[in-house]
């Protein structure tokens, strides 16, 4: 969730573009209820069309519920988003005259459409992924901007990232300063996964230019973590794995532009470190006697499986 021109919809299509190379088997499904899916922005991120499902054009919110439904339930798809919460409108809303209020009708949907969904989407190996909006928190305490959809939404989510934009990078085309680009910022709020509160920054291009491709540029996250964990050593001058000895990032990042084989073994090295981290075992604790009868119970059938 996050402001308009953040970047939640092209991360949306990034995912998708993931999905499909890491699950061939299956398609992936987009509800688009803004009606702003840019097919030709789509591949050049990497979508394959034809291994997307579109659904354009819904007339309510209980049309778009049904239809998401439906799709989490076949188990056809590994990937399924809702392009956005904040576009839905009820059925109630399109029959009442303007000036009638049809208050929370919208986040009884949603609420409704999320306790069916999330016990499927489980069971079907299914990932349902909704895109927010941000909307003023009128009368409510703590900060002016919140998100629509109910409370239900909010609990029900396993991650939940908050989406911002950074600053932006222009280059100078027919003698303008044309935006080429901006800093997208991703902070984990919610994460029942694995530890929140990290912080993704990295860089989205939508023009192609002599420095970068349109999407995200890797080069200069791979760069920033590989010297967080190790794997690059040094601060003003930076030392690769290869042995080769660069005056900052700039350089460093364009000398990785030139050498892919590189990027990759720094990626595998990286990858190979935050996998150690997470593979150390936690300390052992003592157990008391009735704490060791209650893990025993709760282990044994049929609350656990046999042997577990």
């Amino acid at each position: 969730w996050g402001p308009e021109h953040s970047g939640k919809t092209s991360l949306a299509m990034l995912a998708v573009a993931s999905a499909q190379r890491t699950y061939p088997d299956k398609a992936c499904a987009w509800v688009d209820m803004e009606q702003t899916f840019d097919e030709t922005w789509a591949e050049t991120l990497g979508v394959d069309l034809s291994r997307l499902v579109l659904v354009e054009n819904p007339h309510s919110a209980e049309d778009v519920a049904d239809a998401y439904k439906r799709m989490v339930m076949s188990g056809l798809f590994s990937l399924a988003v809702l392009d956005s919460i904040g576009s839905m409108i009820s059925r109630v809303e399109f029959e009442k005259e303007s000036d009638e209020a049809t208050v929370a009708k919208v986040a009884q949907i949603v609420t409704r459409m999320v306790k069916q969904v999330a016990p499927m989407a489980r069971s079907n190996g299914t990932c349902s992924m909704v895109i927010n909006q941000v909307r003023s928190n009128i009368g409510g305490y703590g900060a002016s901007d919140t998100t629509s959809g109910g409370w239900a939404l909010k609990h029900i989510t396993s991650v939940k990232c908050a989406v911002r934009r950074g600053e932006s990078k222009s280059i100078r085309i027919d003698g303008k300063d044309t935006p080429v680009g901006h800093e997208v910022n991703v902070r984990i709020q919610k994460n029942k996964l694995a530890p929140h509160g990290r912080v993704g920054s990295f860089w989205l291009y939508n023009t192609r230019t002599a420095d970068n491709l349109p999407g995200v540029d890797p080069i200069p996250e791979i760069v920033e973590v590989g010297k967080k964990v190790g794997v690059i050593e040094g601060s003003t001058y930076l030392t690769l794995p290869s042995g080769a000895r660069l005056n900052g990032k700039a350089k460093t990042v364009e000398h990785l532009r030139d050498h892919p084989d590189e990027v990759e073994d720094i990626s595998q090295r990286i990858k190979s470190s935050l996998a150690a981290v997470e593979a150390d075992e936690p300390v052992e604790e003592d157990v008391d006697e009735e704490t060791e009868a209650m893990i025993k119970f709760v282990s044994t059938p049929p609350f656990g499986e046999e042997g577990s």
